[in-house]
């Protein structure tokens, strides 16, 4: 997420808009990411206002010191293993090669 902050990308980060529509386990529709709210990280550029979780303390040294990688995009599948895109065309092929929360497990 650093990566795409710092490249003015947006984060279009799924967690935001579940956590503003108080939705965490139906899938996501394009209707979901419409919604005006300083939360859509798919509309607006950024963080969103406040967090949207308690942060565990490996977390947060993750995000103060993170990995130097070349991947901009990752998801999480119905095991929770993280998968790591370098580019957006990655990132779409992992969503359909992998079992993910919401929608298939």
């Amino acid at each position: 997420m650093w990566k795409r902050l710092d490249e003015g990308i947006f984060l279009g980060i799924d967690a935001t808009t579940r956590y503003e529509l108080d939705e965490w386990v139906r899938p996501l529709y394009t209707g979901d990411f419409e919604v005006k709210s300083l939360y859509n990280t798919r509309r607006n550029r950024g963080l969103p206002p406040t967090a949207i979780s308690n942060f565990s303390v490996d977390a947060f040294e993750a995000a103060v010191r993170p990995e130097k990688t070349e991947d901009y995009y990752y998801l999480h599948d119905c095991s929770g293993k993280i998968w790591f895109g370098a580019t957006n065309d990655e990132h779409v092929e992992n969503k359909y090669k992998v079992k993910l929360p919401g929608r298939d497990c």
